[in-house]
């Protein structure tokens, strides 16, 4: 099994706990970003009976900086993806939708934009409907690859990886920006052996072949037999997937890339095995769906293994901007995490606030260091999490701590107000034919 292994990574372990001097490391000349779409972040780093579920990523880690409190926007890829590569919310940047309506992308400039300018070359590499180019998430792609399809159709983390490689290997003479989106973990779940035998091994099987059928999921409840089923597929697919990432920055490093390259590994969202009565992604806004995994390798920097502060998928661009020596995009509403990197202590609240509810009434939720407030205008719910006493979100503390939620809820009005504004601002996207996106998206179950 090709990783990127502990002894390929001594190098840059050394980079991370070089002595800091007083003269800024140099820029880094490219930036790699990959995408594990539905990737929940209690998954990576996890060691099962069966073994570690993501021995490339730890391996990774263990050079890079890991985030223990992403954030992300939405709990459904086409918003997310959208902040990601644009670090606006989805309310100014307008890719987003509720079952079946979808609007796309307003005329907000994306990073891949700002650095096509530069003269970056650029490549996405994606594979899933809500990524469609007609959604505009294209924009500032030199080359936008897009596949979408699932089940035995898909296009796997390692063929999808095998064409970056392939296009890094063309570019590489070149400054380049590489955005990879990864679909395996993404229902249906039917994992590659051996990754499918290693981990149902001793796991019921209540009935064969693949876990597949969204809308039948959501409808009913599951015995326990089928949700250990449903998961143990589920991390079969990401040990596949860290497999064909392990290769890949094996390959990166292979073409001499990777030392002058700037790498962030995260996921769009996550997804839920009924911790809250429910399962799979687009219907809530707890952290079984908006935590997320966050890993930023920076070349050349002394980069602080752990940092435990707030961060979100909204601060990615920014990050990379300031990593690639690039003046960031006036648009931007995230902070660069480069200063955390560096170890330095965050100034100011680094609150995070997610929205866009896919499927039923729109929620809209604040997450400071340690707690998250949600609201739901809609049906008039409130809740207040304690997220470090009670990370499952079951105990809603309103009643106990109606002081913090007001001042949770005050954060959020303010926050609302300012991106009506922002949106108020921003022309929206013009017509757009989504018969073939919503087709994609039919044969993937959504439609119920």
């Amino acid at each position: 099994m090709a990783t990127f292994t502990d002894l390929r990574l001594a190098p840059l372990a050394l980079l991370a706990f070089a002595p800091s001097c007083d003269r800024s490391p140099p820029p880094a000349r490219n930036a790699v970003v990959i995408l594990l779409d539905t990737c929940r972040y209690d998954e990576v780093g996890r060691t099962t009976r069966q073994g570690p579920v993501t021995p490339s990523l730890d391996a990774f880690a263990d050079g890079a900086t890991r985030f223990t409190k992403a954030t992300s926007p939405a709990p459904w890829t086409l918003p997310a993806v959208a902040t990601l590569l644009t670090s606006a919310h989805p309310t100014v940047h307008g890719a987003k939708g509720h079952y079946p309506d979808f609007t796309g992308l307003r005329d907000v400039p994306t990073g891949a934009e700002g650095m096509a300018r530069s003269g970056i070359r650029t490549c996405a590499i994606v594979n899933c409907p809500f990524l469609d180019p007609v959604l505009g998430l294209g924009r500032g792609f030199d080359r936008f690859d897009y596949y979408a399809d699932h089940g035995p159709e898909i296009r796997t983390a390692g063929d999808a990886l095998d064409a970056a490689i392939d296009w890094v290997r063309e570019n590489r003479d070149e400054r380049f920006f590489l955005f990879v989106h990864l679909f395996d973990a993404h229902m249906d779940y039917e994992p590659a052996e051996p990754f499918r035998s290693r981990f149902l091994e001793g796991e019921p099987r209540p009935f064969d072949g693949p876990f597949a059928g969204v809308g039948r999921w959501r409808r009913s409840g599951a015995s326990s037999a089928v949700r250990r089923y449903a998961r143990a597929l589920y991390r079969a697919e990401i040990a596949a997937i860290d497999d064909a990432i392990g290769s890949f920055l094996t390959d990166l490093e292979g073409l001499g890339v990777i030392e002058e390259t700037a790498v962030v590994i995260t996921s769009d969202h996550g997804e839920e095995f009924w911790e809250h009565g429910q399962f799979e992604h687009g219907h809530t806004l707890y952290e079984e769906l908006l935590h997320v995994p966050l890993i930023v390798r920076a070349p050349g920097r002394a980069t602080t293994p752990e940092v435990r502060a707030r961060v979100g998928l909204i601060d990615v661009m920014p990050t990379l901007y300031e990593l690639l020596a690039l003046p960031p995009i006036e648009s931007f509403e995230g902070r660069s995490l480069v200063p955390l990197l560096d170890g330095r202590t965050p100034s100011g609240p680094r609150n995070r606030f997610s929205e866009s509810i896919l499927y039923g009434p729109e929620r809209k939720a604040v997450t400071s260091e340690r707690f998250k407030f949600i609201r739901c205008k809609e049906d008039g719910t409130r809740a207040l999490f304690d997220l470090e006493q009670d990370p499952g979100e079951a105990r809603n503390l309103m009643e106990e701590e109606p002081e913090r939620a007001r001042e949770m809820e005050s954060q959020l009005d303010d926050w609302e107000r300012l991106e009506e504004r922002r949106a108020q601002s921003t022309p929206a996207a013009g017509v757009i034919d989504m018969e073939n996106v919503m087709s994609k998206l039919r044969s993937l179950g959504y439609a119920d």
